[in-house]
């Protein structure tokens, strides 16, 4: 009742009164040994910290909620622990470490066939977005071997995620990556090749 409560005010945005009930929720069931609860009652203390921007406190609500899910078997809570750890690391522009987190998910619902999957690609997209960013702020900064890394990273997510556009936005900006680094003509030449190919596939 206490976690049905938070979650209405959570959605209305009554954080504080959120905040209260869900850790109430949490502390009754640690006391009851309710495991599923105590599992999932932490991750939505996560979730909240996510929408109040608290990224810090949700990476380590969520990787304690991982934990407890993992433990039970429980593979939709595992899913969704994954995306709430996968967001909270881009919120600290970490989000190359929340790929595999990210990829994970979409892994578990689609095997589930969870209407979440569209979720689970939403933040698996927020990974490749924000890597694309970095790469593009790397070029300004002449941190061209960063520059690609990061570029390669987001595209292997584009193409997993099957977006030809986005695919050929990213070979466009791995061009403009190799015109500028020494020797790489070849490789600007390919890649802009390439970019074209995925456009035509759109």
């Amino acid at each position: 009742m206490l976690n049905n409560i938070a979650e209405v005010e959570h959605i209305t945005k009554d954080y504080t009164a959120a905040e209260q009930h869900y850790r109430e929720a949490l502390r009754i069931a640690e006391k009851v040994e309710f495991r599923e609860g105590v599992a999932n009652y932490t991750g939505n203390l996560a979730s909240l910290a996510l929408d109040r921007g608290d990224w810090p406190e949700a990476e380590a609500r969520a990787r304690k909620a991982l934990d407890l899910a993992e433990k039970l078997g429980h593979y939709e809570l595992v899913a969704s622990d994954c995306l709430r750890i996968a967001k909270a690391l881009a919120g600290q522009r970490r989000s190359a470490e929340g790929v595999p987190f990210a990829r994970r998910s979409v892994k578990i619902l689609t095997s589930l066939r969870s209407p979440e999957l569209a979720t689970g690609k939403e933040a698996l997209r927020e990974c490749g977005d924000t890597l694309r960013s970095l790469g593009l702020e790397c070029i300004t900064q002449d941190r061209l071997d960063a520059a690609e890394k990061a570029l390669l990273e987001s595209m292997a997510i584009y193409r997993e995620l099957e977006d030809d556009l986005a695919t050929a936005g990213i070979q466009i900006n791995l061009g403009e990556a190799y015109r500028v680094m020494e020797d790489q003509f070849e490789k600007a030449r390919n890649a802009y090749e390439e970019a074209l190919l995925a456009a035509r596939a759109c």
